[in-house]
């Protein structure tokens, strides 16, 4: 059976060389934008990529998603020499060394943020249903409940009850990783919350204004009846990551206890990201 690893390299090396089918095709790889979609993990990076390609001179079949665990292929070289028309997407901390490299390739920046509280939620129930894939599925499954699952999440897991015997960080240290590009001037910020439209809970006009701007960064003028119909498209439930895709779905899930934990690690950069003015949640 092929690796996971191996299956990723593989698919990285068709992408760097992507054919064009159509005519559609052929204009996006030869005027098409270059993207680099970036989130948390669980933050609707989905979503925004769903987006991304359904947009003019983007290919939904040349994007693919930055593994910086891949074996050989380190110090952001995927990210090398990318075509026009690509969306590749990301969950990559923020860094100087990472900004030069897409400065230096000319990409379009962007960075989709969610309400952690609900990212936290959707984080424990993913990783506990994932096969063997993922570095933690093992030692959720082994928790004997949900309200765990999510504790785990919220303070992270020592080295020594991890297969591969490396931490998992807090969602605190993961927040203040990523921190710097909601501050970088040249990315775009996201939030799901604005992106998911009404049928995820959000409202219908903020979706449509924030697909308006999102078209507006990549330099992209649309007309009113064409951002709509992009915007109608957006959700979609039949990613292989979805689970609820509803906003504020954290009041129901989350105790007491994970409220306070939260706070603890992750307090201050909640309300730096806009979701609560204080601790009074």
């Amino acid at each position: 059976m092929i690796s996971r690893h191996l299956k990723k390299k593989i698919q990285y090396s068709l992408m760097k060389h992507p054919l064009p089918f159509s005519v559609a095709d052929y204009y996006s790889l030869k005027n098409g934008p270059v993207i680099f979609a970036n989130s948390l993990p669980k933050a609707g990076t989905h979503l925004l990529r769903r987006l991304l390609c359904l947009l003019p001179n983007t290919a939904s079949m040349w994007s693919y998603h930055f593994d910086e665990s891949i074996d050989g292929v380190g110090n952001y070289q995927q990210l090398y020499k990318p075509s026009h028309g690509q969306v590749i997407t990301a969950h990559t901390a923020y860094s100087s060394e990472v900004i030069k490299v897409l400065d230096e390739y000319h990409y379009c920046k962007f960075f989709m943020m969610r309400d952690p509280r609900d990212a936290i939620v959707s984080g424990a129930h993913y990783i506990a249903n994932m096969d063997h894939t993922h570095r933690l599925s093992s030692y959720f499954k082994s928790l004997p409940s949900d309200h765990e699952r999510i504790m785990a999440v919220i303070k992270g897991v020592n080295g020594d009850l991890i297969e591969d015997g490396v931490r998992s960080k807090s969602i605190g240290e993961h927040l203040d990783s990523f921190s710097g590009w909601l501050d970088e001037p040249s990315c775009c910020v996201v939030k799901f919350e604005e992106l998911i439209g009404s049928a995820g809970g959000g409202e219908s006009l903020q979706q449509l204004n924030v697909v308006k701007k999102i078209t507006q960064h990549i330099g992209l003028t649309l007309t009113d009846m064409e951002l709509k119909n992009i915007s109608e498209q957006v959700f979609s439930s039949k990613s292989k990551t979805f689970r609820k895709g509803q906003i504020n779905n954290w009041k129901n899930q989350l105790s007491e206890t994970h409220k306070e934990a939260i706070k603890e690690v992750a307090g201050n950069a909640i309300i730096q990201m806009g979701y609560e003015s204080d601790f009074n949640w």
